[in-house]
């Protein structure tokens, strides 16, 4: 279900996106871009306070302890709410700054930069409110109502993007609202659906209030927002940076490569949310056998399903890019590539960030591994000040990604027994021979003219050859046995 929900919303975020950029044009949809991003790398409150929720909701979940739960979720929205409103008034007041010749926005367009500027906070508060709910759902694995609900979220910002097309208001503005609208909705989808179905899930009362899980949570969260804020923070940077050497054109390219890369890291958000319950669970129940085994399972696919998506688009990123959008920002191809690449490198190792969350000990993880993604704001700044052309000097991203990847093998290694090299035995030797065939075939089709139908067609074949040598080359015994009972089972329902 997260797999199709994730091709589904890589589609129509592709339409929305076209539709979106053309209404607005360059210049507003880089100013979108910058504004928005400002404020929703700040949405890192939103992924690290989830995780932490989900985390615990699930070792509480592995030891069959409701108690726990309730007083976690409970707890866990008194948070949020708190959080919520820190937010707004650290927002508010650095908006005082960020409008007063920070950013290179052009006058006439500073009015509704400003507007941009209070929806985003809404969509940023609405996030963190959400989070619970969303962690509550994953943690009872009930990934299809998430689905449902994302693929929604994904028609309706189609709608909008066919709505501000046709108007003649300010489209800018127009467009900022009518998102903050998709927000809420989400918000309330899965509010209410927690409310009714889960007995966890109940609205917090002041005696539910625990001193103890308050700081356990928030010791978690703090570490994790770190991590998050790292990446995001790095993600966010770098929009900085480009906005002061290059203005809001490149910052056009560079939201365009985000979102690129965003539709492709959706297969990893979507096996994670698959894998880490279970991952989770399996160490609060004591077994951490089974916490090893599927969190190298969990890398080794999402490498897999990361590279079966990404490197088509990377080979075939000039003709996608001109068939997408028609006229297609400057070096909007060397953005989508080198985040494309960085979001591939990760994969080999993030079953690791999993397994550090189950443990729990997660200060030292992200002291280490995230710091050094964050470096390539200074190191880009750097090279840039020194005349090095952004199509070299932008290599530093998945350079710095790469690096932190394979940072987590020592780290790890520290806190629990794991092996290194039977984990890249498994991970990236198995995977070697069907990315291999991959990257030829799609590297050989490229030499013919692109053609959309033929896209497909290709897509489909390559895909599954690729899935046959994954079947053969990449599984262990035990996983082709599960892989064929799956299949057995899916054909039988479908009977």
């Amino acid at each position: 279900m997260q797999y199709i929900r994730t091709l589904i919303n890589i589609l129509l975020g592709f339409y929305s996106t076209r539709i979106v950029l053309n209404a607005l044009g360059e210049y507003d949809y880089g100013i979108y871009a910058l504004i928005a991003g400002i404020v929703g790398m700040l949405s890192f409150f939103t992924n690290a306070l989830s995780i932490t929720t989900q985390r615990f909701l699930s070792y509480h979940k592995g030891q069959n302890n409701i108690e726990k739960q309730i007083v976690v979720f409970s707890n866990s929205i008194a948070i949020h709410v708190f959080i919520s409103i820190v937010i707004i008034l650290l927002l508010e007041f650095t908006g005082i700054f960020l409008f007063d010749g920070l950013l290179n926005i052009p006058s006439n367009r500073l009015y509704a930069a400003k507007i941009i500027y209070q929806c985003a906070i809404l969509m940023v508060v609405t996030s963190i409110i959400t989070s619970p709910f969303r962690a509550a759902l994953i943690a009872r694995e009930n990934l299809t109502y998430i689905s449902i609900i994302d693929v929604l979220d994904g028609i309706w910002k189609v709608v909008i993007a066919l709505i501000i097309a046709a108007s003649t208001l300010d489209r800018l503005i127009e467009y900022s609202v009518l998102t903050v609208i998709i927000y809420v909705f989400t918000l309330l989808s899965f509010a209410i659906y927690d409310f009714v179905k889960y007995p966890e899930c109940i609205f917090p009362r002041i005696s539910h209030i625990n001193k103890k899980i308050i700081r356990k949570l928030t010791s978690f969260a703090g570490w994790t927002l770190y991590s998050t804020g790292c990446i995001l923070g790095r993600n966010q940077g770098v929009a900085i940076v480009l906005n002061v050497f290059y203005g809001t054109v490149v910052n056009a390219a560079y939201g365009i490569a985000v979102q690129v890369s965003g539709a492709v890291n959706y297969i990893g958000s979507a096996l994670q949310n698959a894998f880490s319950p279970r991952i989770i669970m399996s160490e609060g129940s004591g077994n951490r056998p089974d916490m090893l085994r599927y969190s190298r399972l969990f890398s080794k696919i999402s490498f897999l399903m990361m590279t079966v998506i990404g490197i088509p688009i990377v080979v075939n990123i000039s003709s996608i890019l001109k068939f997408w959008l028609g006229e297609v920002p400057v070096y909007s191809e060397l953005l989508c590539i080198t985040i494309i690449i960085s979001a591939i490198l990760d994969q080999l190792t993030t079953g690791l960030s999993t397994v550090n969350r189950a443990i729990g000990d997660i200060r030292f993880y992200s002291i280490f591994v995230d710091t050094i993604k964050i470096i390539t704001i200074p190191l880009l700044f750097i090279f840039l000040q020194l005349n090095i052309p952004l199509i070299y000097a932008f290599w530093i991203y998945p350079i710095t990604e790469l690096i932190s990847a394979m940072v987590r093998f020592p780290i790890l290694k520290r806190n629990i027994d794991i092996c290194i090299s039977s984990w890249m035995a498994d991970v990236f030797f198995k995977s070697l021979l069907p990315i291999l065939q991959l990257c030829t075939c799609y590297f050989l089709a490229s030499k013919f003219r692109f053609n959309l139908i033929v896209f497909f067609a290709e897509f489909i074949f390559f895909t599954s050859i690729f899935l046959m040598l994954c079947y053969k080359c990449s599984l262990s015994d035990q996983e082709r046995i599960y892989a064929k009972s799956l299949i057995y089972n899916i054909i039988g329902r479908s009977k």
